[in-house]
């Protein structure tokens, strides 16, 4: 018999699910490569802010977010408030509009300087979803 004890997870109208966290090994793995991967696609995206290395970049950005969320509600699943919540979805959409204003300095052809200080702020509000 294992010694984890599942996590218990629901949603209002949904049934319970039980839910067993991953080994730390292959969350740490995993945190580590999004974070490697975000820094590479940043620097694709300063040096040669194509549509490709864009799309790249909202693709990692999307699956840290995915990422985050994931580990933020299996963190908190027995003290889920709708509070709490809330705060997450505010800094969702706050990345979602730093994503869009991202899209706009590029198709404006605005100064690398401009590109690198909305790609450190879109930074700054993953990590603070990451903590």
């Amino acid at each position: 018999m294992s010694s984890i004890e599942p996590i218990v997870t629901s949603s209002p109208g949904r049934p319970t699910a039980h839910r067993r966290p991953a080994p730390a090994h292959v969350t740490a793995s995993l945190d580590q490569t999004l974070w490697e991967r975000l820094a590479l696609v940043e620097s694709h995206v300063l040096e040669d802010p194509v549509d490709r290395h864009l799309t790249q970049y909202l693709d990692t950005v999307r699956d840290i977010l995915n990422q985050a969320l994931k580990r933020h509600q299996a963190e908190t699943a027995v003290y889920w408030s709708p509070r709490g919540r809330f705060r997450q979805m505010v800094r969702v959409v706050q990345v979602n509009h730093l994503l869009d204003d991202l899209i706009q300095d590029i198709r404006l052809h605005h100064p690398a300087t401009a590109i690198a200080a909305r790609l450190d702020a879109i930074r700054g509000l993953l990590v603070d979803l990451w903590a």
